[in-house]
């Protein structure tokens, strides 16, 4: 499995303009399990390239199978960045270097709550459902021919991993660690994107859960909303005295790191009032703990591994 993954996936090396060297892993029509292989393998050389310091570089970015390696052309050439590139990534393809002590996170969330309703009423003439009759959670669930209850279950029921790894800066997308398709919902995103989206909305995609922290664009399935706030970016008045708690928690200011790892849990009305509440007043605590995610492991029972990771 690993062996074609890695041939799938061979890194192409190209400019994305006069200071940006552009990395691709594969296409991105691989099938899903792949893909998250592939997204693992990114995240690797990501971590490594960081460590690693090389003089000219100034950012690094990475976004599915993509990864963007921002340079100074003064400090670095073209050519020898590559160079460097290439031997950094020659030391990530030995799965048991992908292992790492991260975070297990989870996270509370109102299913088909009144806001993501309200945000499509207001924008149904991008929506498949034009006419307001079904919310874009029953939309999802009655696509799949699962009832409320059984499109919660499946949606809480896997295990996520990656935290900000979006377009759209602090926006956490999820990808859920599951390598049979018939766990996972058919759905297709909005035909025309969202020019807003409810702050804090839950949005599902193929295989990926999505937390918009703040007010922002979107093109997602909205299927519910998360009392608590994922990003220290943006954050408005009442939510100031939870900063210091995302001060401690953060990456590249966001709850969660692009390797930490996430479970979700329905809650109702009041328990999602009772949160907000705490989150007010500054006393509410995350519930995270630290775990050690051994790649090799869930390469050899993926549906078995993920499931010790519990509370």
């Amino acid at each position: 499995m690993l062996e074609r993954v890695k041939s799938e996936a061979k890194p192409t090396y190209t400019s994305g303009g006069g200071s940006d060297l552009v990395v691709y892993y594969g296409d991105q029509q691989v099938d899903r399990f792949t893909f998250l292989i592939i997204r693992m393998m990114r995240e690797v050389l990501v971590k490594n390239l960081r460590e690693a310091k090389i003089p000219g570089i100034t950012e690094i970015q990475g976004f599915g199978n993509t990864l963007h390696v921002m340079f100074d052309p003064s400090r670095i050439r073209f050519e020898d960045l590559i160079t460097e590139v290439k031997k950094i990534e020659e030391k990530t393809e030995d799965p048991e270097t992908w292992s790492a002590d991260v975070r297990l996170f989870e996270i509370p969330v109102w299913f088909n709550d009144p806001w993501s309703m309200e945000c499509y009423l207001a924008l149904r003439d991008k929506h498949q459902i034009k006419d307001g009759s079904r919310s874009n959670f029953e939309y999802v669930a009655q696509l799949n021919g699962w009832s409320n209850e059984e499109f919660i279950e499946k949606v809480c029921t896997p295990l996520y991993r990656g935290g900000r790894d979006s377009l759209v800066w602090s926006v956490h997308s999820g990808q859920m660690l599951e390598r049979e398709e018939k766990n996972i919902p058919r759905i297709s995103n909005w035909p025309q994107s969202r020019p807003w989206t409810p702050p804090r909305t839950v949005g599902i995609g193929a295989g990926s859960l999505v937390i918009y922290p703040y007010l922002v664009g979107g093109g997602f399935q909205m299927i519910g909303s998360t009392p608590v706030p994922v990003s220290a970016i943006e954050l408005p008045p009442e939510e100031r005295k939870t900063a210091k708690i995302l001060e401690a928690l953060k990456e590249m200011d966001s709850l969660m790191g692009p390797r930490d790892l996430m479970r979700v849990v329905s809650i109702g009305k009041e328990a999602y009032e009772e949160i907000r509440a705490k989150v007010v007043e500054g006393s509410y605590e995350y519930k995270v703990k630290p775990v050690r995610w051994e790649t090799t492991r869930w390469l050899e029972d993926p549906e078995g591994y993920v499931r010790t990771f519990t509370f």
